[in-house]
Order: structure tokens, then sequence, then C-alpha cells
């Protein structure tokens, strides 16, 4: 996991930029990952933002013309747009404290 709490440096821009890149490095597929973000909720929504418009600086609008990397086989992708399914279908619940902010498997192509 990657911590951000309340005392992170004031330069959420370069924090943001880091966890991206982190994140994005061949396609995620790294010992040093991130799988997921702990946020102080003071932080967040300066964070969040950020954390869009990285991605979006990064690799631009549409991710399918982008330089994002790509897994290695099908059944991988296939693998990952289930899980992103499994999170959509879990914020589309009643009350649901999951809440999707960026992407969709609408956007996948597996």
């Amino acid at each position: 996991p990657c911590y951000v709490d309340e005392t992170a440096p004031g330069d959420i821009r370069m924090i943001a930029n880091r966890i991206i890149w982190t994140k994005t490095l061949n396609a995620g597929q790294t010992c040093a990952s991130i799988d997921y973000l702990v946020v102080h909720e003071k932080i967040l929504p300066k964070l969040l933002p950020e954390l869009q418009r990285s991605l979006q600086v990064q690799f631009g609008e549409d991710p399918q013309q982008s330089e994002l990397a790509r897994l290695v086989t099908a059944s991988h992708a296939s693998r990952q747009v289930e899980l992103i399914r499994e999170v959509e279908e879990a914020a589309a619940v009643e009350d649901s404290e999951t809440t999707i902010v960026c992407g969709s498997s609408e956007s996948c192509d597996p």
C-alpha cells in the first residue's frame, strides 16, 4: 500500500505524479507497484483530482491510444476486467462506501 497522511509534504501534485508513475510502471507488474492507497481524509480532496490529472497528463484522454503498458496476455487482461466489474457491482449497491473515480470496465479492451 501507499500511505499519504496529514503530514504529507505540501506538493500534492508531486505525490500524485509519483503514485501514478509507480503504479503504471511496467503495467503495474512490479514488486514495488502500489496495490492500494490509504489517504488521510484531510488530504483526499486535494490528492484525488491530482491523481486524475496525473493520469491524463501522463497517458492522455484515450487509454486505447496511450503509451500505457499493456498486459502480456488476453487472459490476464480479461481477469483484470472481471475484477473491475466486481468493484463496479459493489459500487452500485445502495449505501456502498465503494466509489469509482476513474475508468471503468467499459474503457477496457481485453
